[in-house]
């Protein structure tokens, strides 16, 4: 039997396209951020430090069939071992700032830090430290053959963003990163991993490399991504876990087909019965994840969530 997590399945059921429908017109589900408040950038492009291509763990290459991102799909499937990177943009202040760490989709089997360099650039012009980091997936031919490789697939890349998480609070003192304001922008698939990440973070074993580095965050923004019901039942919140906020189709995801009241919701009211925060915002119904960047629809909303206390 393989040795990983059944409960972080928390996705893949997910993204494979089931799920029951939903209202066609939630009453709760508040509308885009109707705000003309103009939030200027610090700082140009030219000013970032930029740190690409950091190694933060080395992992096995499960039966040869996995792979750091899709952009290196031919050169490391079948080798015995995967370099994960992350691309680190930093402002010019030099006093501990907040970091948000940007989690790409992909069905864990696609993707790559690239797709959200420009986002992650936009963010540090705006003050904040920011990564965008590489994870293993795991090919869709091996992900079809059983559901035990597509519950690997999301175990393996979540304890590879815990460990992006663990690597930069590690080194936080030579990239000025304030270790109390780490958070997490996932899409999709890296929606997912933001949300075990919010409420698991620090059940998953430690890596020797970062002993006693705690991989919990300070928020967690997702798109695109809910929790099942059984799902919910696998796993814990309690009023420590990191405050969420959730952008979901408002009425059922165009993509994998769950819908706001059978899901968005439930996963709303289980991490409110906590005592911990999660807001939930609906978003176009022909939209499977929103905009992250600057100056999007709902970039006040990000920004404002961002910045609270």
């Amino acid at each position: 039997m393989l040795d990983c997590r059944w409960w972080l399945v928390v996705g893949m059921v997910l993204l494979m396209g089931c799920g029951g429908s939903g209202s066609s017109d939630p009453t709760s589900a508040p509308n885009a951020t109707d705000n003309n408040e103009q939030i200027l950038l610090k700082y140009q492009q030219s000013e970032l430090t930029s740190h690409l291509g950091l190694i933060y763990s080395q992992q096995e290459n499960y039966q040869g069939g996995q792979y750091s991102s899709a952009l290196n799909i031919e050169a490391e499937r079948g080798r015995d071992t995967l370099n994960l990177t992350l691309d680190l943009y930093l402002p010019p202040n030099s006093e501990p700032r907040p970091l948000i760490i940007f989690i790409h989709g992909g069905n864990f089997y696609s993707g790559s830090k690239e797709t959200l360099q420009a986002t992650a650039q936009q963010y540090a012009q705006l003050g904040f430290a920011t990564a965008t980091i590489n994870y293993r997936l795991t090919s869709q031919a091996l992900q079809d053959l059983a559901f035990e490789y597509q519950r690997l697939a999301i175990d393996h890349a979540t304890e590879d963003l815990i460990n992006a998480i663990r690597f930069l609070k590690y080194h936080s003192g030579r990239y000025a990163i304030d270790t109390n304001r780490v958070m997490l922008m996932g899409k999709s698939a890296g929606g997912v991993m933001a949300l075990i990440a919010a409420l698991e973070a620090d059940t998953w074993p430690e890596n020797p490399e970062f002993f006693g580095v705690s991989a919990s965050v300070a928020a967690v923004i997702s798109t695109g991504a809910a929790l099942e019901e059984w799902q919910r039942q696998n796993l814990t919140s309690d009023s420590a876990d990191a405050p969420v906020l959730m952008f979901f189709n408002k009425s059922q995801d165009p993509l994998t087909g769950l819908s706001w009241q059978q899901h968005a919701l439930p996963t709303q009211r289980f991490i409110l019965s906590s005592g911990n925060i999660c807001e939930l915002i609906g978003n176009d119904e022909t939209v499977h994840t929103i905009d992250f960047t600057y100056g999007s629809n709902y970039f006040i909303d990000i920004y404002q969530f961002l910045l609270r206390d």
